[in-house]
């Protein structure tokens, strides 16, 4: 028996405003500081978290991969009893198997339901919408070739749902497309749409002066898409962005990549321990945004970090040879 997920509406009606938070007069601080007005978790990850959390899945429920790439996310989960298998032939010793938010196949979902599991699926809706585009295009005659990440569980996913896929990371990946008749480009939800369309160029530069029919759908995700946009207003107006993410978070390590190609000095941290006091020095205006799989309370530690390191520099109370 499958339990889904009650799926909702492109645009999440309960997606947080952004807040604009000024400096704190208490502290002194001379820099400001100012949060992205679309940042941090989407629904997707919002809602396979709350339901891995749920009571009745305490300790007997075991999730396929990481829920969300975020140890702390993980940490909790740990705590509330939810096992972790990479794989449907490790030993699992719960009644109950979840499907990441990332997705998967339709061949894994068969397998967990054949080796008698229940079947979770906290699959993200976008995701599934990738999954149905791209079949309907495999459907049409097209090659599909999916923009994104090797290796990515996302990607494998969508590229194990088709018979025959391409996955494009750089522009040496599309000469493996030549002598195609027919290519298709999607993208990976938390793809950029600049890149994509970049490729999508490049393609078509590449394959059509040999008579290659390309066609493309931009299958980047709204949030991921307002996160983007979001990160743009605020690199034009801030010296400094960081990008509050787990190390493994995709699209955390995209959104530090686009706030240095726009020319604003970034870093991705995971913690208030990641932060160096010295990337503050002389700045007026620090910007702070996060990845889809980054909960709120990491934001709150490292913008409350932040305000306590400008506020120490302000007042003398940090060297600057230190």
């Amino acid at each position: 028996m499958t339990n889904e997920l009650q799926r909702r509406e492109l645009v999440d009606p309960g997606e947080p405003t952004i807040v604009r938070t000024p400096p704190s007069s208490a502290s002194g601080a001379s820099m400001e500081v100012v949060r992205a007005s679309a940042m941090g978790k989407c629904f997707g990850v919002r809602d396979a978290i709350d339901l891995a959390l749920e009571e009745r899945f305490r300790g007997r429920l075991t999730v396929l991969g990481d829920l969300v790439h975020n140890r702390q996310v993980i940490e909790r989960l740990d705590a509330h009893g939810v096992d972790r298998a990479s794989s449907l032939d490790e030993r699992i010793e719960t009644g109950s198997v979840m499907i990441t938010a990332h997705g998967t196949s339709d061949r894994v979902r068969d397998e967990v339901r054949a080796r008698g599991y229940e079947l979770i699926d906290a699959t993200c809706p976008l995701v599934e919408k990738v999954h149905r585009r791209a079949r309907e295009l495999e459907r049409d005659g097209f090659h599909v070739a999916v923009v994104g990440k090797k290796g990515h569980v996302e990607v494998r996913g969508l590229t194990g749902d088709l018979s025959e896929a391409s996955v494009v990371t750089t522009e040496a990946d599309l000469e493996d497309l030549r002598g195609r008749a027919r290519v298709a480009f999607v993208a990976q939800t938390t793809e950029t749409t600049e890149r994509f369309d970049a490729m999508v160029a490049a393609a078509r530069a590449l394959l059509e002066p040999d008579g290659v029919e390309i066609a493309s759908i931009d299958t980047t995700c709204q949030p991921t898409r307002d996160r983007q946009a979001a990160l743009r207003e605020l690199s034009r107006s801030c010296d400094l962005v960081i990008v509050v993410g787990d190390p493994t978070s995709n699209n955390s390590r995209k959104l530090a990549e686009t706030a240095r190609a726009l020319g604003v000095d970034a870093h991705r941290v995971g913690t208030p321990a990641d932060l160096d006091p010295r990337w503050f020095r002389g700045r007026r205006r620090c910007g702070i945004t996060a990845g889809t799989s980054t909960p709120d309370e990491s934001i709150d530690a490292v913008e409350g970090a932040i305000r306590v390191i400008a506020g120490a520099q302000a007042g003398g109370a940090i060297d600057d040879a230190a």
